[in-house]
């Protein structure tokens, strides 16, 4: 494959945001960030995100490429992996391999934010405020394809906590939406009564 990974031009900057603002305009709740550090998201950008979140007190949830994690300083939510949190501080995860406790909580404190580290068939720790505690996947399915399970953990958490949940809910509800995904081929999406029945049943 062959591929393009330049930031955007300045013009490009310009579009994206006044298409962002003109959805907030409409109502839209909260933003999702979700990177794939292939140029969409630039310093320019994600300044104009952060800046007109603040000021309609919308919510941010940021999954990121960790070189880009310092340009959401501040977000409500981060969704790295195990791998991509020890790249965040500067670690090694083979050579210098850290606790999930001791990842979120220096994450969260270096990030001002509520931290989920995802970690896979292990569920999520959550460092939210006074909460720190691992949520276990209570889910045993027979994984397919993990495509798009970092995008339906932190879709999941944001609905959550939009509809009130605790961060505690939120990591076990997102725990069984993921659990849905990767059972499926392919980049999917879920349903609500999947997701309900799987929450419910806990298998």
């Amino acid at each position: 494959d062959s591929e393009n990974r330049d930031s955007i031009s300045s013009d490009v900057e310009q579009r994206i945001m006044k298409e962002v603002e003109a959805l907030i305009a409409d109502g839209v709740d909260g933003i999702i960030v979700s990177d794939y550090d292939k140029g969409v998201v630039t310093p320019g950008l994600a300044s104009a995100i952060m800046d007109v979140a603040r000021k309609h007190h919308i919510p941010v949830a940021a999954d990121l490429k960790p070189s880009n994690a310092p340009l959401f300083k501040g977000a409500t939510i981060m969704t790295p992996n195990r791998k991509e949190s020890h790249e965040f501080l500067g670690l090694d995860p083979i050579a210098d391999p850290q606790d999930p406790a001791e990842l979120s909580a220096k994450i969260s404190k270096e990030m001002d934010t509520n931290t989920f580290v995802t970690l896979g068939p292990d569920g999520m720790y959550v460092c939210s405020g006074e909460v720190h505690e691992q949520v276990p996947q209570e889910h045993v399915v027979k994984v397919y394809d993990v495509s798009g399970a970092g995008d339906t953990a932190i879709a999941t958490i944001l609905l959550c906590k939009l509809a009130g949940a605790s961060a505690l809910e939120s990591a076990r509800i997102a725990n069984a939406a993921g659990a849905v995904v990767v059972s499926k081929s392919g980049t999917v999406s879920i349903t609500s009564d999947e997701l309900k029945s799987k929450v419910l049943h806990r298998k």
